[in-house]
């Protein structure tokens, strides 16, 4: 295991070495060749031109009329024009150059108060500027490269259930991934620090310990009633076999368990209560929590809990369970959890049901259990790697096998210790690719393929089908290709892309920090939050499985709801019905989509109000994918402006007063007053702080909006494409796992056509992206010289 380590551990070392002495030889290059262009499809004589035209004429003509706010490190809004030097430059930050170009043709830019630009001057400069915009060589498309990338938290989860069947909470033993461009699977952020490694030592080792098991071991199938279990508090009483919490409190006892291995504990619970108040109930083991769940049902129909644990060794193991007992307003004697009994069974794979690998070896030779052994090892280093794997490797795998047999005189050891060698390999950790020569493009090969897809929509490992068909070589056939994606989305593993790409792309990853006000909004719960979470989720899956138009995300008539999310909003709804349920909003007389949702209405509020310039600032970064400038330094927040008075919108018209702040607002504040009839928890209402609420603004180009109608109309009308590209580069960013470079947009504009000949199907989305360049292709990067 040791040698797998270091050779992890020497991969990631060189892989790091050669990507910063790459960056310092991009650096060089570019700095030895400042004058024109030669990156990617640039070196032709027109390219020549624009850029021999921006040295000479428009970089002086844009310091001239735009330098006073725009030049320099103190540049008004974020907006620093000095450092573009190079045509390529401005097709990096084309968006930004795009947007400058409509504010010029409108005459916006240089504001009124600044020296006017000549009206021949700017008819060249827009001329030039349009030129160069569109001047990206799509003959030869560039597909980029990426990094190796680590599996991150949910995809090694994921992974580690497919392969070995073992439910593994990576949640509970890796730090959290770091983030880059929304999501947590980008290539260049997913580092190794060496606590990481630590855990997936361990982890590896509890993986295997569940999944590799000697058929023999002992077994518990116990019940343990409630008043068997012992308390110190007053108000937790027996009544006959059942523990009673009439308020918050805790029981526990020891339990034996007769081996190591993995076990399941069912604790069958049931609350009375005479208010609508909320009760959880608390498990834990040995210090560790297993978990918190609400209790819900009733005497007539009382509920298993089920929570899963690892024990290590045979021993006996403490057990508490704690009543969290929340009546807000009504007396405390107004509801009591009730504990029936508590079932205990495992290690729950010994049956060979669940186990990878339950060989009984007794009686068994050294020579059959080898031969065994070498099976196994070569059926899970395949399905682990992704790949065939050389003779060269089984050989190494066997050594390490004969080795640990040697010592341990145990099958299960040995086995064992070669599966975790097998789960710390940079092979498995890490989605590893053959690497193209340079300055040349190769097509990833079948197995590369299928890991991409299944990764990208599934977040998990290929299935059995897709490496019968990357082993066929079927994956080059369009066709084939296709099938497999509706396959795979009409697969329940698809929530992946929907809980993975959906809620991080939509940062309700961030909805769980919200904390609204309890004075303001007494009836807001924890629960209440997770329901709000729910609703845009089922939103996102119902497109993706009815392949429905992506515009739908906008415009929907309708939304997924329960009783209590219902009551929140005011919709009737049948409340005899458990669960979620798909409503029909056109009856209830209110609007659908994204932009009326709970979830994404209290994610951009702050706790005591509603924010214009949070829910504006949304809308732009994750819908139309603009960055808004930065704030100005020094500028007091809102709530800390005690001179402003009225209604939200009217203290931050105040505020837009100051010429310092108003060009930043004009954009951000229009999209978000438009959202002003939802209060900081989603509720629709038409007075703030006792005024009228206006929820009409208009946009920097002249589009009225009234309300939230008003603004959905823009963003499916005028400002579709802006919607339409932003969610297709996000989607692009997520399946690829790297940032997106300005030659991409030449892929960029074939799904966008692919997708308004199709209906904006979501299934149309996926497929362009799957089917494009820089999905199925790499280009080969310059090898470092190290001379």
């Amino acid at each position: 295991m040791i040698d797998h380590i270091i050779q992890f551990k020497d991969l990631f070392d060189s892989a790091l070495k050669r990507w910063l002495v790459a960056q310092l030889l991009v650096l060089a290059c570019m700095i030895f060749l400042l004058g024109p262009a030669e990156v990617d499809g640039f070196q032709d004589l027109d390219n020549i031109r624009l850029q021999h035209q921006m040295n000479q004429k428009f970089r002086p003509l844009l310091e001239q009329y735009c330098g006073d706010c725009h030049w320099g490190p103190d540049a008004e809004g974020g907006l620093d024009l000095q450092p573009t030097k190079r045509i390529d430059h401005l097709l990096q930050d084309s968006k930004r150059w795009q947007r400058l170009k409509d504010r010029v043709r409108k005459g916006q830019m240089p504001p009124s108060d600044a020296e006017p630009m000549p009206e021949s001057d700017k008819q060249r400069f827009l001329e030039w500027l349009e030129t160069s915009l569109n001047s990206l060589d799509c003959t030869q498309i560039n597909p980029g490269n990426v990094s190796i990338r680590r599996l991150n938290r949910t995809e090694y989860q994921n992974t580690i259930k497919s392969l070995t069947e073992v439910d593994f909470s990576s949640t509970d033993l890796f730090p959290r991934d770091d983030v880059g461009y929304s999501f947590d699977n980008i290539a260049d952020v997913l580092s190794l620090p060496p606590l990481l490694m630590e855990r997936y030592l361990d982890a590896a080792e509890e993986i295997t310990s569940q999944a590799i098991v000697d058929p023999r071991a002992n077994y518990i199938d116990s019940k343990f009633v409630g008043s068997s279990f012992e308390s110190q508090d007053d108000k937790v009483i027996d009544r006959e076999d059942t523990k009673v919490f009439s308020s918050t409190g805790s029981m526990s006892r020891l339990i034996e368990l007769p081996a190591a291995g993995r076990y399941e504990l069912f604790v069958t619970a049931f609350q009375e209560s005479s208010a609508d108040v909320e009760i959880e109930m608390e498990v834990v083991k040995d210090g560790t929590l297993l978990g918190t769940v609400p209790v819900e049902s009733t005497r007539q129909a009382p509920a298993k809990h089920k929570f899963t644990f690892i024990t290590r060794a045979r021993q006996p193991r403490k057990f508490q369970i704690t009543s969290k007992i929340n009546t807000g307003d009504a007396p405390e004697q107004a509801a009591s959890l009730h504990i029936t009994d508590v079932i205990v069974r495992g290690p729950i794979n010994v049956d060979h049901s669940d186990a990878l690998l339950a060989y009984d070896a007794t009686d068994k030779t050294d020579q059959e259990k080898r031969k065994e052994a070498a099976r196994f090892i070569k059926k899970f280093s395949q399905r682990a790697f992704r790949r065939p794997v050389s003779q060269l490797e089984l050989e190494r795998f066997l050594r390490l096998y004969d080795q640990t047999y040697a010592e341990e005189a145990s099958f299960v050891v040995a086995v064992q210790t070669v599966s975790q060698a097998i789960l710390v390999s940079p092979q498995f950790l890490f989605r590893v690719e053959q690497p193209a020569a340079e300055g040349k493009t190769r097509e990833l090969s079948g197995f590369e393929l299928a890991t991409s897809l299944s990764y990208f929509l599934w977040s998990d490992m290929p299935d059995d089908e897709l490496f019968r068909l990357a082993a066929e070589g079927q994956l080059a056939n369009q066709d084939v290709w296709r099938q497999q994606v509706d396959r795979m989305l009409q697969d329940d593993r698809s929530i992946a892309l929907v809980e993975n790409f959906g809620l991080q792309w939509l940062q309700l990853r961030s909805l769980e920090h919200a904390e609204p006000d309890p004075d303001l909004f007494p009836k807001f719960s924890r629960r209440l939050l997770q329901d709000m979470n729910q609703e845009t989720l089922l939103l996102f899956q119902d497109i993706l499985r009815r392949d429905s138009s992506v515009l739908q995300l906008l415009e929907a008539d309708f939304t997924y709801l329960n009783a209590r999310l219902a009551r929140h909003y005011g919709i009737p709804i049948d409340r005899e019905i458990q669960g979620f349920q798909r409503v029909d909003l056109t009856s209830a007389n209110r609007s659908g989509g994204l932009l009326t949702h709970a979830s994404i209405l209290t994610l951009t509020s702050n706790p005591n109000r509603t924010s214009p310039v949070r829910r504006g600032k949304w809308v732009m970064e994750t819908l139309l994918g603009q960055e808004p400038p930065p704030p100005i330094p020094d500028v007091l927040p809102l709530d800390d402006q005690k001179k402003l008075q009225g209604t939200t919108r009217q203290r931050l018209v105040q505020h837009r007063s100051d010429p310092n702040c108003a060009s930043c607002h004009e954009t951000m504040d229009a999209i978000g007053f438009a959202m002003e009839n939802f209060d900081a928890v989603g509720r629709w209402r038409q007075l703030d702080d006792g005024l009228p609420i206006d929820a009409t603004s208009q946009l920097p180009d002249g589009t009225e909006l009234v309300g939230v109608e008003g603004l959905r109309n823009a963003l499916t009308g005028n400002l579709k494409k802006e919607f339409l590209e932003c969610l297709t580069e996000k989607m692009l960013i997520y399946a690829l796992g790297r940032g997106l470079e300005y030659y991409d947009q030449c892929a960029i504009d074939v799904m966008m056509d692919k997708l308004e000949k199709n209906d904006y199907r979501f299934s149309v989305l996926v497929k362009a992206i799957t089917e494009s360049e820089p999905f199925r292709k790499r280009r080969g990067q310059p090898e470092p010289n190290h001379d």
